[in-house]
């Protein structure tokens, strides 16, 4: 119980900085959703496979909303910034990613048992946050629709 109120106290500490991303919703860490991989500076590719390419930045701090993150990974789609994903440890920054997206976006719009799953959708963007309660890991995905539909678009149109 403890361990909750103190999260949500974070959490409302945190309302000013959330407020700030909030009202940014057009990028995450300051790179613009649909920006050009080119455009940008300190990215190193770590897998490309046909139009996709998984990077990460150098340099760069692995805290998001004040949880430590162990990876964060950036995806360009035919080299459009599309989707961020963060890989975490324990339930506590689990807890502490729940509330404070809670806070920021409202109820979850969709909801998983196992593995544990919220969904979000909100200025243009899917947020999922999964965790594996027997592992104690998870992943929070932010997706920007516009080019994340186009390749559902693209991929629908093309198989058999």
């Amino acid at each position: 119980m403890r361990h909750r109120i103190l999260l949500g106290v974070i959490c409302l500490l945190a309302i000013p900085f959330l407020a700030w991303r909030e009202a940014d919703p057009g990028s995450f860490n300051g790179i613009p959703w649909g920006s050009d991989i080119g455009q940008e500076t300190g990215f190193v590719v770590l897998k490309e496979i046909r139009d996709f390419k998984i990077c990460s930045r150098k340099s760069e701090s692995h805290q998001i909303d004040g949880v430590e993150v162990e990876e964060i990974r950036y995806e360009f789609y035919k080299n459009k910034f599309y989707s961020a994903t963060m890989k975490f440890n324990g339930d506590r920054n689990f807890r502490s990613f729940l509330d404070c997206l809670s806070l920021r976006y409202g109820p979850p719009v969709s909801r998983m048992k196992y593995p544990e799953e919220y969904e979000w959708s909100s200025h243009g963007l899917n947020v999922i946050l999964r965790y594996f309660q027997s592992d104690k890991n998870g992943s929070l995905e932010y997706l920007y629709k516009p080019i994340f539909d186009q390749i559902t678009r693209e991929e629908n149109c093309c198989t058999p």
